[in-house]
């Protein structure tokens, strides 16, 4: 019974299409032109997009790739990075110094036809560049650069020329943090040298004192101080003791002092080391990425789709079309009833 009454529906609604064929003709005759006409280019402006793709790098930094031994977290540098850097390099292309670097090198105002005394211009301008300008994360870690505009070869400049920001600014994040790390480094190898100098003074006014070489003074004081109490020599012994007391004395600071400058040297010395390496850092850096493909001109545009625009707007004409006709009968029929 329902199988008869589906073909019965089925059935009427063939009917009901070739009842009023001509007119379903009519509306999809002109929905078809219509929207082929104001789908062309005088009324929507057709964009055409490139892509240029791009690896991340285990890390632009020149000294903890090269110059360090015995790194744990030193990486190979021909070796693409993981999903960590993947992530820290779309972070820098989504990032207003990129966005704003772009804006103003390709004039986008201008180029989008946009009044710059406009209140909303700025928001028209960061509105237009999330529409036009994508930064994706590929299946593989790699990471597509992305940009559609209304000129192909236009596209593929603005797309290259990310990829080139995109070291670009990176390189100037890390010197800077470079140049802020060398001054503190700076500061401290510098006070430290002043601490050894002082110490050292110090050590001098010990060695002037008679303190030259304490360990060896001592030992042959003692054995002095033994020999005078064997051989009875009282005032020898008595004066051998009170030198040996004024070493005593002297000797907890004089280890002290030694133990500090020894301590002080080592610091030194790797406050050296980091500070080549800042230096080196400070002037060069690696690229922050591997171009795999550079951006070239499409040959075809990505927008609009004229076909798809055209059926869309065909079908939902005639849908349209039936639910006005439907409407219109019923109500009809419910003025004659009345």
């Amino acid at each position: 019974m329902e199988k008869n009454n589906s073909l019965f529906q089925s059935k009427d609604l063939i009917v009901y299409v070739i009842k009023h064929l001509k007119t379903f003709t009519i509306v999809g005759v002109a929905a078809v032109v219509l929207s082929a006409i104001f789908s062309g280019p005088y009324f929507i402006k057709p964009k055409y997009k490139s892509v240029a793709t791009i690896f991340a790098s285990t890390t632009p930094s020149i000294s903890q790739a090269l110059t360090v031994e015995d790194n744990p977290y030193r990486k190979n540098v021909m070796e693409f990075g993981e999903e960590e850097e993947a992530e820290q390099l779309i972070q820098v292309l989504q990032s207003d110094r990129i966005k704003n670097a772009v804006v103003k090198e390709f004039d986008l105002g201008r180029h989008y036809g946009l009044d710059p005394n406009h209140d909303e211009y700025l928001k028209t301008i960061d509105f237009m560049y999330g529409q036009n300008f994508k930064f994706k994360k590929t299946e593989y870690l790699a990471i597509d650069v992305t940009v559609l505009d209304f000129d192909a070869d236009t596209a593929a400049i603005m797309a290259n020329r990310i990829v080139e920001l995109v070291d670009a600014v990176n390189l100037e994040i890390r010197q800077k943090r470079a140049k802020e790390a060398l001054v503190i480094l700076e500061e401290y190898y510098n006070q430290t040298e002043k601490q050894i100098d002082s110490l050292y003074e110090k050590v001098d006014g010990l060695n002037k004192e008679g303190l030259i070489s304490l360990e060896l003074q001592v030992e042959r004081l003692t054995e002095q101080y033994a020999i005078a109490l064997r051989n009875g020599n009282k005032r020898g012994s008595d004066l051998l003791k009170k030198e040996i007391e004024r070493y005593g004395q002297k000797s907890a600071n004089w280890y002290k002092y030694d133990e500090s400058i020894e301590l002080l040297h080592e610091n030194l010395e790797l406050t050296r080391v980091q500070l080549n390496n800042m230096r080196v850092d400070n002037k060069h850096s690696m690229k922050a990425s591997f171009v795999i493909n550079k951006a070239v001109p499409a040959l075809k545009k990505h927008t609009p789709i004229r076909w798809l625009i055209v059926l869309a707007t065909l079908m939902l004409s005639l849908v349209t079309t039936m639910v006005i006709l439907y409407f219109s009968k019923e109500i009809k029929a419910i003025k004659n009833e009345i």
